[in-house]
């Protein structure tokens, strides 16, 4: 949790920070998944960890609470849609291209 004397942008900026690492690692996962094959047991890792990483990042930027996305949205509001616009659509795909071992 991010309390202490600080202004918006300094709360902002740094909670933005885990939502772009996750979304971040979401997608390298999710591009790695294209270049293992399905009997790789690595390929069942890189799935599953482009959905783990997705779900985080979306759910953290729900703007609720003591959740990160609350303080993205109260510093930027431009910045914290398109975060959380790209991390919506990295959980969309990744569940439209794997949902048959994901469901």
């Amino acid at each position: 949790m991010i309390a202490g004397n600080a202004n918006k942008e300094s709360f902002g900026k740094t909670a933005i920070a885990g939502p772009l690492l996750n979304i971040g690692l979401g997608v390298v996962f999710f591009m790695l998944t294209f270049a293992l094959e399905y009997p790789n047991p690595f390929f069942w890792v890189t799935v599953f960890s482009a959905a783990i990483n997705a779900f985080i990042a979306v759910f953290n930027l729900i703007p609720a609470g003591i959740l990160d996305g609350l303080k993205v949205f109260h510093w930027n509001k431009l910045v914290w849609g398109i975060a959380f616009a790209l991390s919506l659509i990295l959980l969309i795909a990744v569940f439209a291209f794997y949902q048959r071992w994901l469901l």
